[in-house]
């Protein structure tokens, strides 16, 4: 697989995309409870907490098997950013960075990244965007799904929809 300019825009607009599912479950979460509907709230928290922990554990684990650096220093840092939950946007930070210098910084004759050090970072690229998109479907099945649950016996239970459902 080539990594191209399309697949680096892609990339960037998971990442806007990832963001504002975090917004607008952060938004839900507090019309339910603005609302007065704290059970309906609590559990749209809880499914997102949990499913964030589940792919922070994973992409941790992840980490630790990749690490190619024999300092224990790093690994600590990494640590506490997945354990502050941002090991997502650490992983989109490294997949950006990467795939920037393997779409964009190509050899000089324009051929395809094969052998020497162009050829590891597009490796490097390709690996962290197949980590992220294996820790996306984790998420959906973790939290989308039963998201998707709650709401629809919500509209079963209410008989009406609100317009942030």
């Amino acid at each position: 697989m080539k990594l191209t300019k399309w697949n680096f825009t892609m990339s960037v607009l998971g990442i806007v995309i990832y963001v504002a599912d975090i917004a607008a479950d952060i938004w839900v979460t507090s019309n339910y409870f603005c609302e007065g509907q704290y059970s309906l709230g609590i559990l749209t928290l809880v499914f997102r907490s949990l499913s964030s922990v589940i792919v922070q554990i994973f992409s941790y684990e992840w980490f630790k098997e990749d690490c190619e650096s024999p300092y224990p220093r790093k690994l600590n840092w990494i640590f506490l950013l997945h354990f502050l939950h941002g090991g997502i946007f650490t992983r989109y930070w490294f997949a950006l960075k990467h795939g920037y210098q393997a779409a964009f910084k190509q050899n000089c004759s324009g051929d395809e990244l094969t052998g020497g050090p162009a050829s590891i970072i597009h490796k490097r690229a390709i690996d962290a965007l197949a980590d992220i998109s294996m820790l996306r479907v984790f998420k959906t099945f973790l939290k989308t799904t039963p998201q998707l649950i709650l709401q629809i016996y919500i509209l079963m239970e209410h008989d009406k929809a609100a317009f942030s459902q």
